[in-house]
């Protein structure tokens, strides 16, 4: 890729340097010496600029590549009987094989650094005959370990109107420990606003950004 750039860039050159050249000669008639100086700064410049470029991308690079995981899924009941202002309430356990997952990745474990929420919806699976999360009060996703408690790591603390479909605020929280743990415990709990009139079942989706050094 370097080499077809400076391809490029001469190429570029030498369109530019005939250009000129040939103004020159039907204006001042530029004197060959002179035209060849000319010539001369405008690769100097190129060149300058080409490397400029090449260093300027090594120091905006990061040194750390980025892999997500699959999702997470989770289900939860909203039931007809639940009151204004009840409690809804889900949890999962995941087995954790990081080791697997790293090295389905092509990673050494040490290199991995960080583990982040990267993403977190949750939608209807089955809504009898709801088309908006406006019986919702709000709503937040947590991480738990016996060893570790528990971390919140998604939320909406008021629910936009009419929406079919909620996306959560995220932390920022590094959880690679969780993940260093045999398994985790993911959990749901939210409020609700208005009281149902059926049974609605709710899916939770959450995927993983994983970050490592390289």
């Amino acid at each position: 890729m370097y080499t077809l750039r400076i391809f490029l860039s001469y190429d570029f050159l030498l369109l530019n340097s005939f250009m000129i050249f040939e103004s020159d000669m039907k204006t001042a008639r530029m004197p060959i010496a002179k035209y060849h100086l000319r010539k001369s700064l405008l690769l100097i410049l190129s060149v300058f600029y080409l490397y400029s470029c090449e260093e300027g991308g090594k120091l905006i690079n990061d040194p750390k590549t980025t892999f997500d995981t699959g999702y997470y899924d989770m289900e939860f009941l909203v039931e007809e009987n639940d009151r204004v202002g009840f409690q809804i309430f889900a949890e999962e356990v995941y087995e954790n094989n990081t080791s697997l997952l790293f090295s389905t990745l092509g990673l050494q474990e040490e290199q991995v650094e960080e583990i982040i929420l990267k993403e977190a919806e949750i939608s209807y699976k089955e809504s009898d005959g709801y088309d908006n999360f406006d019986l919702l009060k709000n709503i937040e996703l947590t991480v738990y370990t016996d060893e570790l408690g528990e971390t919140k790591v998604a939320w909406l603390s008021t629910i936009p109107m009419e929406q079919t479909k909620l996306i959560l605020d995220l932390s920022e929280e590094n959880i690679l420990p969780y993940f260093q743990e045999s398994n985790f415990m993911l959990t749901s709990q939210g409020f609700l606003k208005n009281r149902v009139s059926g049974n609605l079942k709710l899916l939770v989706k959450v995927k993983f950004q994983i970050k490592a050094s390289l």
